[in-house]
């Protein structure tokens, strides 16, 4: 058993020996790499546009969000609701 087994692996590398003294390989070159002549996907001009309109559509929404979410009483109706007590008077403001 392992007389065959090592003959075999005998085998294997004289047949190995034998490919590379003739340069052959079981692997080839289908296709040469080449540099690309432009570079994939989308222009730099293209980008900082949409990089531009995102970040200002972010911006707005991140103030709109956080003008709703806001807790404090801007007002006197406001302050009414929320105290659940009457106003009895109001400060005009300061011009």
């Amino acid at each position: 058993k392992n007389h065959n087994a090592y003959l075999d692996k005998l085998e294997e590398a004289k047949s190995q020996s034998a490919l590379d003294r003739m340069k052959s390989t079981s692997i080839r070159t289908v296709q040469s790499a080449e540099v690309p002549i432009k570079p994939l996907g989308l222009s730099l001009k293209l980008r900082l546009i949409l990089g531009m309109f995102f970040g200002l559509l972010a911006g707005v929404c991140l103030a709109l969000v956080a003008e709703l979410n806001q807790r404090r009483l801007s007002n006197a109706y406001a302050v009414e609701q929320r105290l659940q007590l009457p106003i009895l008077t109001v400060l005009p403001d300061r011009e």
